[in-house]
C-alpha cells in the first residue's frame, strides 16, 4: 500500500507541475448530463424520469453540486483523482495474484497509472474512468468471492457490478446475469452467491423495468438508435439521405 501510495503521489506531483487540471467543462453541454437547472432543483425526479443514458453519473454530479455547489468541480477532481489510487492498488492486487512477484506487480501498475492516456481519462469529468474503476474493483472483488467465498465480498462484487450496470449502458442487464451465473456455478455455496446478488441485481432491473413502462425499451439506454444512425448515416449528405428516406430503406 504504502509503495502504490508513493508511485501515486509521484505520479499526481509530475503530471501537476506539467500543467494537468481536471476538466469539468462536459457538465453541463454534453448530452450525457441532465439540464444544471433541473439536476440542481429537481433531481430525483430527473434523474428518475431520464431514459438517455443510466444514472450513475448524473447522480455524482448531482450530488456533488448540491452539496459544494460553485466548489463541484474541486470535489469531482478529488473523487476522480482517489479513484485513480484505487485503481492503482488494485491493478497490483490482481498483478500480484496472476504473477505472484511484485516486481511484476509494479511495472505493471507504473505503466497503467503512469501513461497519459490514464491522467487524461482520470481527470475528464465523463463516464469513461468511473468505468475503468469499477471494472478493476469488480476484477478484485471476484478474487476475493472466489478465493473466500464470503458474503461480505459477494455483496461488494454484485454491488459494483450494478453500479456498473447504471452507469454505463454497454454492461448491460443480461451481461450482470451471466457473471452472477458463472460466480454461482464456480462457488460451492450457490445459495449464498445467490442471495449476495438479490438486491443488487434487482436495483439494475428496477431501471430497466422503468424506461420499458415509460419508454418502451428494456435497455439502460434509449440511444441505440441515435447512436447507430451516427455511425451508419452521419457522414452522408442530406441529398443522398432524402431518396433513401423516400423510399423507406432508412
Amino acid at each position: 500500500v504504502v509503495g502504490v501510495g508513493l508511485l501515486a503521489l509521484v505520479r499526481w506531483v509530475a503530471y501537476s507541475a506539467a500543467g494537468v487540471r481536471f476538466d469539468a467543462s462536459p457538465f453541463p453541454g454534453y448530452m450525457q448530463f441532465i439540464d444544471a437547472e433541473l439536476l440542481q432543483e429537481r433531481m430525483l425526479e430527473s434523474i428518475w424520469y431520464s431514459h438517455a443514458h443510466p444514472p450513475g453519473l448524473n447522480v455524482l454530479v448531482g450530488v456533488a453540486y448540491k452539496m459544494f455547489g460553485e466548489g463541484a468541480p474541486t470535489f469531482l477532481s478529488l473523487v476522480f483523482n482517489a479513484s485513480g489510487a484505487a485503481v492503482a492498488l488494485g491493478l497490483f492486487a490482481l498483478t500480484l495474484r496472476l504473477t505472484g512477484t511484485r516486481i511484476a506487480a509494479y511495472v505493471c501498475t507504473a505503466l497503467v497509472v503512469m501513461s497519459p492516456g490514464f491522467v487524461l481519462y482520470e481527470n475528464w469529468l465523463m463516464y469513461t474512468f468511473l468505468e475503468v474503476v469499477l471494472l478493476v474493483v469488480s476484477a478484485v472483488t471476484l478474487y476475493k468471492t472466489l478465493d473466500r467465498g464470503s458474503t461480505a465480498w459477494s455483496v461488494a462484487l454484485f454491488s459494483t457490478l450494478a453500479a456498473l450496470v447504471l452507469t454505463r449502458s454497454f454492461f448491460h442487464l443480461g451481461w450482470f446475469v451471466l457473471v452472477v451465473g458463472y460466480v454461482a456455478w464456480a462457488t460451492p455455496n450457490r445459495l449464498r452467491i445467490l442471495k449476495a446478488s438479490a438486491v443488487p441485481l434487482a436495483i439494475s432491473t428496477l431501471w430497466y423495468a422503468k424506461n420499458y413502462f415509460y419508454f418502451g425499451a428494456f435497455a439502460g439506454s434509449t440511444l441505440f438508435g441515435l447512436g447507430l444512425s451516427n455511425i451508419g448515416t452521419s457522414l452522408m449528405t442530406r441529398a443522398e439521405l432524402a431518396p433513401l428516406v423516400e423510399e423507406g430503406t432508412v
